[in-house]
């Protein structure tokens, strides 16, 4: 983690201090002052709901620290160690951007609408038979988490494998500012974030604000059936070097799923790899690894690291992980929704084999902009009863149009509920014995909390 002295910080960031800085050091930085340690730098950021300014005097009675803080903000209790800065939130990134440059570890940035935080930790894993390698816990991907991330990264990092997220156009140029990849992976575009971004078209748009700022002799690993990927990078100048992955015959690494049952078995049809496999299910988690294995190949692992990586990843929770509980198998989505996510749950569920009864449990999806009951619509006439017996919607502003449109195919057994009770009330009705339960919904609704409960009362 970064260990400056006062004096050459107030250099990069800019700022005046208001304790005599002599002698005096940070190592590491925190912006949540429950995580803070001795000699950490305090970040205060202001939030919506909260300033982080008004935890600094609580932080410093447990913890020798120093704090920035903002020129336009109440002054602190006396004696407290400062330095007043324009805006801590730009420090925090400034300081960032100064520190990764200093460590100089090869840049892996990964985006794109879904399997962000999938790609990164598999590619972790595969990495580290080779490299020292650097990744921000959790989903730390945005203008505040990541940076604040990077401050803690180890000075003998070798590869610092990052998400990017974005809400707004703006974001990925401000992110990738910090950063400068070497190497980026575009996962998909979906419809995620449309309340902003407002078109699919618009999302690649924002995506791809990382070009101007890769380094030399850098990669572009994209998915190549994404024919919007393409297209926004013919509008750049770009000097990288371009590698697709995907299931079109135009890709540079194709692969071709062989089973899917606990884990996913695959090869690659081009270049042609066999014998792969991951603990993951879903045609997405396959083309997740794809792009691992394009990435891990332009940092020049050979197959059989590569190949031993894959098998040992591990997939964050709530991302379509098949749990058992007594007679009855849980298909556990929960993580977040939106129309390819679940199009890609749901094509997971269908493909899965060996179950008397499979049940599709849906909320809303949030986030997905001004035709968000259009793709509900769609999806509910879409839900194919040859390969699904039942479907429940839960509550929310749009979820009930899943079973709206669903009912002409599905009869009474497409049913809205309007609370988990009456839902798990009716499960109670139903022989489980054998069966699937699939559940998906954005994060907010908290279907990992519903899973939970249904196991608890069944």
């Amino acid at each position: 983690m970064i260990n400056i002295k006062i004096e050459d910080l107030i250099k990069i960031i800019g700022g005046k201090p208001n304790f005599n800085i002599e002698g005096v050091s940070v190592v590491g930085a925190e912006i949540d002052s429950r995580r803070l340690k001795d000699n950490m730098l305090f970040v205060p950021i202001i939030g919506e709901r909260v300033d982080g300014h008004n935890f600094f005097d609580k932080a410093m009675k447990k913890r020798e620290i120093v704090s920035l803080w903002n020129n336009n903000h109440d002054k602190p209790a006396d004696g407290l160690p400062v330095i007043f800065v324009e805006d801590t939130l730009k420090a925090l990134q400034k300081l960032a951007g100064f520190y990764i440059r200093m460590v100089d570890p090869i840049v892996v940035a990964i985006t794109g609408s879904n399997g962000k935080t999938s790609v990164k930790e598999i590619l972790s894993t595969v990495l580290e038979s080779k490299y020292r390698v650097f990744k921000p816990e959790g989903n730390f991907n945005t203008d505040i988490g990541l940076p604040v991330s990077l401050l803690n990264m180890n000075e003998d990092t070798e590869v610092a494998v990052l998400e990017m997220g974005i809400d707004h156009f703006g974001d990925m140029d401000l992110l990738s500012s910090i950063a400068n990849p070497n190497i980026a992976i575009v996962t998909n575009i979906g419809e995620a974030h449309l309340d902003d971004l407002l078109t699919r078209e618009g999302i690649a748009k924002a995506k791809l604000e990382f070009i101007p700022h890769m380094k030399a002799n850098s990669v572009i690993i994209y998915n190549g059936d994404e024919p919007l990927i393409e297209k926004e990078m013919d509008k750049h100048p770009v000097y990288s070097k371009k590698v697709s992955y995907g299931l079109g015959s135009n890709n540079t690494y194709i692969p071709e799923l062989l089973s899917l049952d606990k884990s996913l078995k695959f090869i690659l049809v081009k270049p042609p790899v066999p014998n792969l496999e991951i603990k993951a299910l879903g045609i997405h988690q396959m083309l997740n690894a794809t792009a691992v294995i394009a990435c891990a190949t332009e940092l020049d692992l050979p197959m059989d690291n590569i190949r031993d990586g894959l098998a040992r990843a591990e997939l964050p929770k709530n991302r379509t992980q098949l749990e058992r509980h007594g007679e009855i198998s849980f298909l556990n989505d929960t993580y977040k929704s939106n129309p390819a996510a679940l199009r890609a749950g749901l094509d997971t569920l269908y493909g899965l084999g060996g179950y008397k009864t499979k049940i599709a449990i849906l909320g809303d999806m949030l986030g997905i902009g001004s035709e968000a009951l259009k793709y509900h619509e769609e999806i509910g006439s879409e839900l194919d009863p040859e390969k699904l017996d039942y479907v429940f919607s839960m509550e929310g502003e749009y979820a009930k149009a899943f079973t709206d449109f669903a009912k002409e195919k599905f009869g009474d057994k497409a049913l809205h509920f309007k609370n988990w009770e009456d839902l798990i009330g009716h499960l109670k009705t139903i022989d489980l014995k054998g069966s699937l339960i699939f559940l998906k919904a954005s994060h907010s609704l908290e279907f990992d909390k519903l899973m939970e409960k249904i196991r608890e009362s069944i």
